[in-house]
């Protein structure tokens, strides 16, 4: 299991966040206007806290916020998507590739707290977007430097 204190240094970077799910997050032109982003979106990650299973989870400020059902949001707790238990995800992130993840937010756009990452359940208060996480500049897209 990773150890918090051993992922120090990767708080405070600034990150991508490459939304899968839904599929046209990133499009204005989409009727459905339910979730809404921008392309590139960037994040910081601000906390690494181990939750109540083999893979931490990393509390993610956005630098823009998104919209959800009406509600900006800028506060995400990512958790591994697949959590393999021989993964070291941080390890993998550190590597520079994209690692999958599942986002989950508040659908009021509220915050988290350090203790509700480890009890999160999925209900109706909470919102999810699917897709990876990656080291970024900030400056450069992801897709355009693969």
């Amino acid at each position: 299991m990773p150890e918090t204190s051993l992922s120090k240094d990767i708080v405070g970077r600034t990150i991508e966040l490459l939304i899968g799910e839904p599929w046209d997050f990133h499009d204005p032109a989409s009727p459905d206007t339910g979730v809404r982003g921008s392309y590139p979106f960037y994040a910081t990650l601000v906390e690494v806290i181990n939750a109540d299973s083999d893979q931490p989870a990393f509390l993610i400020k956005t630098a823009k916020p998104f919209h959800a059902n009406g509600a900006a949001i800028q506060y995400l707790c990512a958790v591994n998507r697949y959590s393999p238990e021989d993964q070291d995800i941080i390890a993998d992130f550190r590597a520079g590739g994209p690692v999958s993840m599942n986002f989950v937010y508040r659908q009021d756009g509220a915050g988290f707290s350090t203790d509700e990452v480890s009890s999160i359940r999925w209900s109706p208060e909470y919102g999810g977007l699917v897709g990876g996480m990656v080291a970024s500049d900030g400056k450069t897209p992801f897709s355009t430097t693969r």
